[in-house]
């Protein structure tokens, strides 16, 4: 393990990084491509403990399961068992593991799921994508090339499936996300690109009270199209708007609910940013850019990889540019960025790329409820930690003071979701003496308290 510039190079078992999710303290990777055809990748599906890596094992897989084990094209975590995993197939449907072994195959025979060579029995064409968990223990998927484009694992063990007229026998139909309110939101990136919303109404034996819409293409506020033609990527930020990666860059809804309560007024905007100049016109962020994965980390920031420019951290409404790494800056692996999942626990972003995995440490980590975990680390802070201390433990976005043992005020900022970090310098950029100092912490609604302190080592 090699650690350079915060980024951190681990040995997996492939460098196959399609899809990355982080779940109860694990990392989580397949490897698994697919478009017009499946991609024959051998099955992968790794799991980082944040130590160790588990690399499974494909061949004794096919053995326990009686069929190949191969492009792996998605993975989730029972949320009431962290150790009870499925992963989706492109041609073999849906595997289940629990503590890391093989339980069962769901395809075809003893689920919903079909195959997508009409009247076969062949086990080699059911294509799984999209795994998602929905807060009543359902699990859904996408399922390709066959007349029920969506496919439920019902908690209590049944299966559902749901036909809409624009899934039926469409060739990809990529991922779900679940809005808070519930409704689904299903990504469509080929033939007929699109994004295709829908509230089962919590009926899923009965389609006839469903709500749906497409959109294969969406307009801004004023009316005008946003002109975009494929949609890659989808994720719901900590304020409900809904952030596409398409292949002009990122299209953002504000008002995501319109898309099945409102559609008439449903809006979406590209992110507009002024020319230095400050003329009128700005330019749009990433406009010629292919936009594969978005990722929100816990100050609401947006990390955005992209097809051939590499990685960007945003900030929250995506105006301003925190960083932007690529194999000219930073240790990344490739400027092909493929998925992108965040520790919200550490600030953790692991990077997964077209030449493998990296990890970079990020500074932001989910708010907490209350002031009771708050810690500073390092502390005592030394020459040799170069001067940085990170203050963690902290409400979301609380306005943070840093004094000396008079109350003048040293430093003053904005945790970044529930963290900050000081360089031990005043306001004048100087190093500030050795000595104790007071850490005070308030939310924007609060009055503020001493919540710890740093002792400074020269």
């Amino acid at each position: 393990e090699s650690i350079v510039s915060g980024i951190t190079s681990n040995s997996i078992k492939r460098n196959l990084t399609a899809y990355m999710t982080f779940s109860n303290s694990k990392l989580l990777v397949t490897g698994g491509e697919r478009w017009a055809d499946r991609g024959f990748k051998p099955g992968t599906l790794m799991v980082y403990d944040g130590i160790n890596w588990y690399n499974f094992d494909e061949n004794k897989i096919a053995q326990q399961s009686g069929i190949k084990f191969s492009d792996i094209t998605s993975v989730v975590v029972d949320p009431k068992d962290p150790a009870h995993y499925y992963a989706s197939s492109w041609g073999e449907g849906v595997f289940e593991f629990r503590n890391n072994e093989f339980v069962n195959l769901y395809s075809l025979g003893n689920s919903s799921l079909e195959s997508a060579l009409p009247g076969s029995s062949e086990r080699n064409y059911v294509r799984v994508d999209g795994l998602c968990y929905d807060s009543k223990g359902n699990l859904w998927m996408t399922s390709s090339g066959v007349k029920d484009g969506i496919n439920v694992l019902k908690a209590d063990g049944s299966w559902s499936k749901l036909y809409y007229e624009v899934l039926n026998n469409k060739s990809l139909i990529d991922k779900i996300l679940i809005t808070k309110k519930g409704y689904k939101w299903v990504n469509i990136p080929r033939e007929t690109p699109g994004i295709f919303v829908f509230d089962d109404k919590g009926t899923l034996d009965d389609v006839s009270d469903d709500v749906s819409n497409f959109y294969n293409l969406f307009t801004d506020s004023n009316g005008k199209t946003i002109e975009v033609s494929s949609y890659y990527c989808m994720t719901e930020d900590k304020n409900g708007t809904i952030w596409m990666g398409t292949d002009k860059g990122p299209v953002i809804c504000p008002v995501p609910d319109r898309a099945i309560e409102n559609p008439g007024n449903l809006y979406c905007s590209n992110i507009i940013r002024p020319l230095e100049d400050g003329s009128s016109n700005g330019y749009r962020l990433l406009e010629n850019e292919r936009i594969n994965a978005i990722a929100v980390d816990g100050g609401n920031r947006k990390w955005i990889g992209t097809q051939s420019s590499g990685i960007l951290l945003v900030s929250e409404d995506g105006m301003e540019t925190i960083a932007h790494f690529t194999t000219d800056n930073s240790p990344i692996l490739s400027n092909n960025i493929k998925c992108l999942a965040i520790n919200s626990a550490t600030g953790e972003v692991f990077i997964g790329t077209d030449k493998g995995l990296v990890s970079y440490m990020g500074d932001a980590v989910e708010g907490k409820d209350d002031y009771s975990e708050i810690r500073a680390f390092p502390n005592p802070v030394r020459p040799e930690s170069d001067d940085r201390v990170t203050i963690t433990g902290l409400m979301e976005r609380s306005n943070v003071k840093i004094t000396d043992l008079n109350g003048h005020i040293i430093y003053q900022g904005t945790s970044v979701g529930g963290q900050l970090t000081w360089n031990c310098r005043n306001r004048k950029g100087e190093r500030v003496a050795s000595g104790i100092y007071l850490v005070l912490a308030a939310t924007p609604d609060a009055g503020e308290s001493v919540v710890t302190k740093i002792m400074i080592i020269k």
